[in-house]
């Protein structure tokens, strides 16, 4: 050992160290950051000593490794340096001296260990001084490197994650630490919770990113393993409620829910979830259809007019409350309809009149009823909570139709709403001639003339379909009669 010696290590604690040393005498000269690196720290030496009051750092390593190792005592070593005269380390009454010593403070002294220490082997410290020699209780033991074999993210805490594998360090696990490498880069976990020297705890804080390539690298001293990466899944998406409203006290009621990325099985799905406007949750119990479509049952009973919206978790992440949502009401009211009249096989626009014709109420289909006659508008549109738009299509037959709008299993009626009718026809005129230039009334006899005067529109004449002038008045006689 008489020998000069020197040595760098680098594992993942950060700890970098260099040291020459100049044989027996234990004289040394060194620059080293093992006393910094990174450790508990509590006690005069900066290390959480055992209840003997010794400390080894790091206190497991690769095995057949050279490093340097730090002894510290919670109590003086030695009392000054000029006390100090030699290191040894191995086996109790089978020590070999330190390749080299560092002499950092009377507390604490640097041990570069050789390669002798193997793997599951405990070696002691023992140091020499003027008055005699002291023994660390503490010991640094051999180890093989880590081995991680599997990851798994919680469930239902999602940002607990279990490392598997072998060799991840002594009984206490105080050197070992667990690092998220999240697209390249690499964090520490917020807590490393030493379950065994077969598994770890990552406490990482938060949701690990959508789309991010993930792996985990847990630190033993200075030997390291890294598992293999995986990309973390984009959340699901819930786009579609069916029904979307209707009786809040219906039994078994059961929703479809549609949507994106719902997982590939059953077993995908964590949980499916209702939530009402005032933050109330109530879970569902669920069927997977596929990775677009789900059911759910409520597990709890829904609240009068309450709208829910719905979030589906798959591991390890939970979509966003949907937009579409499931109303117990108010139900909807309607009070008119305008225009109320339209000839028959005529397409026409008409506005409905009511209230709680909000997106939220889910109006899906608007009818006009004449005894077996059911006839469904098109093109229906809710312009705002009291208003709804649609089209009286072109199939229309004569008579006075009751209308229906319906929202969910909710609907409003409203009796004799619209009127389709024939259109008017002339078939005589008188008188059918006179003088020019002069002012007349002119008898116009047909049909469908309406049944008041309120039906008139208006009536034209001129010497062609296209040159038409307006009659100074007009007038409705009866349903077969009027006077221009």
């Amino acid at each position: 050992s008489g020998g000069q010696s020197s040595s760098s290590s680098t594992g993942g604690s950060g700890g970098q160290s260099s040291s020459s040393s100049t044989g027996d005498s234990g004289s040394s000269s060194s620059s080293s950051s093992s006393s910094s690196s990174s450790s508990s720290s509590t006690g005069s030496g900066g290390f959480d000593y055992g209840s003997d009051g010794w400390a080894v750092f790091p206190s497991v390593g690769r095995a057949l490794t050279r490093r340097w190792v730090t002894v510290s005592s919670s109590t003086a070593i030695v009392l000054s340096k000029s006390a100090f005269t030699s290191m040894y380390y191995g086996r109790v009454g089978n020590e070999a001296r330190c390749n080299a010593v560092e002499y950092i403070d009377n507390n604490n002294i640097n041990c570069l260990i050789g390669t002798s220490v193997t793997e599951g082997s405990s070696v002691v410290f023992k140091i020499f001084k003027t008055s005699g020699s002291v023994t660390s209780k503490a010991t640094f033991t051999g180890l093989a490197g880590p081995v991680i074999s599997d990851v798994t993210i919680d469930s239902q805490e999602q940002n607990t994650i279990t490392i598997v594998g072998a060799n991840f360090g002594g009984v206490d696990g105080q050197d070992t630490r667990a690092y998220a490498e999240i697209n390249g880069g690499s964090s520490p976990c917020i807590h490393t919770q030493y379950i065994s020297a077969n598994q770890i705890n990552c406490f990482w804080g938060s949701v690990l990113p959508a789309g991010s390539s993930v792996a985990f690298r847990v630190v033993v001293g200075d030997q390291f393993a890294v598992s293999t990466s995986f990309t973390m899944p984009y959340p699901p998406v819930v786009t579609k409620v069916v029904p979307t409203s209707g009786f809040a006290g219906k039994p078994d009621r059961v929703f479809t829910l549609t949507g994106q990325l719902f997982g590939n099985t059953p077993g995908d799905i964590t949980a499916v979830r209702m939530r009402d406007t005032e933050g109330n949750i109530i879970t569902c119990t669920h069927t997977w259809i596929s990775n677009t479509t789900v059911t759910c049952t409520p597990d709890g009973p829904l609240r009068d007019n309450t709208a829910y919206r719905f979030t589906v978790a798959t591991f390890p992440y939970a979509s966003g409350f949907s937009a579409a949502a499931f109303n117990t009401g108010p139900a909807p009211s309607v009070s008119f309809v305008s225009p109320a009249s339209g000839p028959v096989l005529t397409s026409k626009l008409i506005t409905i009149t009511g209230e709680n014709f909000g997106v939220a109420a889910g109006i899906n289909k608007i009818t006009l009823t004449l005894g077996a006659t059911v006839i469904t508008l098109n093109y229906l549109k809710v312009i705002n909570p009291y208003t709804v738009t649609a089209n009286v299509p072109g199939i229309i037959t004569a008579g006075t139709y009751d209308l229906r709008v319906t929202a969910g299993e909710f609907t409003a009626d409203l009796a004799a709403a619209y009127t389709s009718s024939v259109g008017p026809t002339i078939s005589g005129i008188s008188p059918a001639c006179g003088g020019p230039l002069v002012a007349r009334d002119i008898t116009i006899t047909g049909a469908n003339y309406g049944g008041d005067d309120a039906a008139l529109v208006r009536i034209t004449y001129g010497t062609n379909s296209t040159n038409q002038k307006s009659c100074i008045t007009s007038n409705w006689v009866s349903y077969t009669q009027k006077v221009c």
